[in-house]
C-alpha cells in the first residue's frame, strides 16, 4: 500500500508541468494577441519558439515523472508477486495444519487476495502510465518537429528583413546620388 502513496505523489510533478504548459500558451496569446500575422513577425516567432520551448523542457519532465512512475509501478508488481507467492505457502500451510475454514487459513488467504487485487490494480497502472508516457513522447515529439519548423521561418524573416534593410540603404544611396546629380 506504501507504493500507492508513492505513486500518487508524482502526480503533484505532473500538475507542475501541466501548469508550466498552460503558462507558456497564455504567454504566447498575450505577446501575440495584437498581431495580425505573428508567423511573419520576428516578436511573433520568437514568443512562438520561447512557449514551444517551455512546452518542450515541462513536457520532458513529465516524460520523466511517468518512466520514474513505470519504475515503481514494475518494482511493486515485484514486490507484490513475492508477497504472493509467500502468502500462497503461508495460506498452505495454515489449511492443512488449521483447516481451510480456521482463522488462521482465512487470514492468510484474505491477505492473499488483497496482493491479487493490488497486482491487478498495478497492472493496470502501469499499462495505463506506458500509454500515457508514449503518448507525450509523441506530444515532444511534435513540439520539436514545430520548434524547428518555427526556428527556420523566424531565420528567413530575419533573413528578408536584412535583405529589405540592405535594399533601403541602397535606394537611400541612389537617391542621394541623384540628388547630388
Amino acid at each position: 500500500m506504501a507504493i500507492h502513496k508513492q505513486i500518487a505523489l508524482d502526480f503533484s510533478g505532473i500538475k507542475v508541468r501541466n501548469q508550466t504548459i498552460k503558462r507558456a500558451n497564455a504567454q504566447f496569446k498575450a505577446a501575440t494577441a495584437g498581431m495580425d500575422d505573428w508567423e511573419h513577425s520576428a516578436d511573433g516567432l520568437e514568443a512562438k519558439l520561447k512557449q514551444l520551448s517551455d512546452t518542450i523542457t515541462a513536457g520532458q519532465k513529465k516524460v520523466d515523472n511517468y518512466r520514474e512512475r513505470v519504475q515503481r509501478l514494475e518494482q511493486a508488481e515485484a514486490e507484490n508477486t513475492k508477497r504472493a507467492e509467500k502468502l500462497k505457502t503461508e495460506y498452505q500451510q495454515a489449511a492443512q495444519q488449521f483447516g481451510v475454514n480456521s482463522k488462521e487459513a482465512q487470514q492468510y488467504e484474505k491477505a492473499l487476495n488483497d496482493v491479487e487485487k493490488e497486482i491487478i490494480r498495478n497492472k493496470d497502472a502501469l499499462e495505463n502510465t506506458r500509454v500515457t508516457m508514449l503518448n507525450q513522447e509523441a506530444a515532444v515529439g511534435r513540439a520539436q518537429k514545430e520548434y524547428r519548423k518555427f526556428s527556420q521561418s523566424l531565420e528567413e524573416v530575419r533573413n528578408a528583413a536584412s535583405k529589405a534593410e540592405g535594399e533601403l540603404q541602397d535606394a537611400e544611396s541612389a537617391l542621394t546620388n541623384v540628388g547630388n546629380a
